[in-house]
């Protein structure tokens, strides 16, 4: 939550890998969350949208390290 203080901007996030059994519905419900919002959109890094949406608009970019449970954030800008 306090990446999101940090940039409240950066509305999409794509993510690479998630914690263990987290479905993409959950990532995006969290990244919601974090935003206090509804409707932001969480994107996996393999689908089609993510990299159209990477190519339009900053996005935070997301990778889960499971040995430390710990997210790595960081803003790419378009391309």
């Amino acid at each position: 939550e306090s990446w999101v203080k940090k940039n409240p901007e950066v509305r999409t996030f794509i993510y690479r890998t998630g914690p263990r059994g987290y479905h993409d519905w959950g990532i995006n419900a969290a990244w919601n969350l974090a935003h206090h919002s509804q409707g932001l959109r969480a994107l996996y890094y393999d689908w089609p949208d993510a990299a159209l949406t990477a190519g339009r608009e900053t996005v935070a970019y997301g990778t889960w390290d499971p040995a430390s449970n710990k997210l790595t954030i960081q803003t790419h800008s378009p391309r």
